[in-house]
């Protein structure tokens, strides 16, 4: 087998890779585990895709922007799971087991796995949280509000900051359920 590595020595992150007589890669540490597709990430997607995702409890969640501001804290309440109707068995869920910290920020990737990983959150009118972290929903691209434009999960050092109004947190749960940026 070959070896591929990251290139630093000694660095925490080296892991080095064997490619295997079957073509597939996997860790030399781990070789019953290869390569391959993982969580499908959450990116914008025309409003009549048959791609989107439309949410079991959208309603309800429309419903609850009754809440006063939602976002950076912790709700208090159990928040509502993510889950499809769309994707059947399936829900919304952050991509990583903790956030990426960047110092004043921290940021997760979302995607689509099995329902019972799915997110639990809140919603306000305007932004849509996770329940337990405050952590909130948003777009960071060059080309925000362009189809295939990533959305995270975020939460800054202060809740002005999470709850960045007029921009790129801001959504609208859709009556049948799915989901859209406020401002487009």
């Amino acid at each position: 087998p070959y070896m591929l590595s990251s290139g630093y020595p000694n660095c925490v992150g080296e892991y080095p890779f064997e490619v295997n007589e079957d073509g597939t890669i996997s860790p030399t540490k781990n070789p019953e585990s290869v390569i391959g597709t993982g969580p499908y990430p959450l990116v914008l997607v025309a409003r009549n895709s048959p791609n989107r995702f439309i949410l079991k409890h959208g309603k309800e969640l429309r419903e609850e922007k009754k809440l006063a501001k939602v976002g950076h804290f912790p709700s208090g309440q159990s928040g509502l799971p993510l889950e499809l109707i769309s994707h059947p068995g399936f829900g919304i869920t952050s991509q990583f087991h903790t956030p990426l910290n960047f110092g004043a920020y921290r940021l997760n990737a979302m995607g689509m796995d099995t329902v019972d990983g799915a997110l639990r959150a809140t919603y306000d009118g305007r932004i849509i949280s996770k329940a337990d972290d405050g952590a909130v929903f948003t777009l960071l691209s060059n080309k925000v509000n362009e189809v295939g434009s990533p959305i995270f999960l975020w939460r800054a050092n202060n809740r002005t900051t999470t709850r960045w109004k007029g921009a790129i947190n801001d959504f609208v749960i859709n009556e049948e359920g799915s989901i859209s940026p406020m401002h487009v």
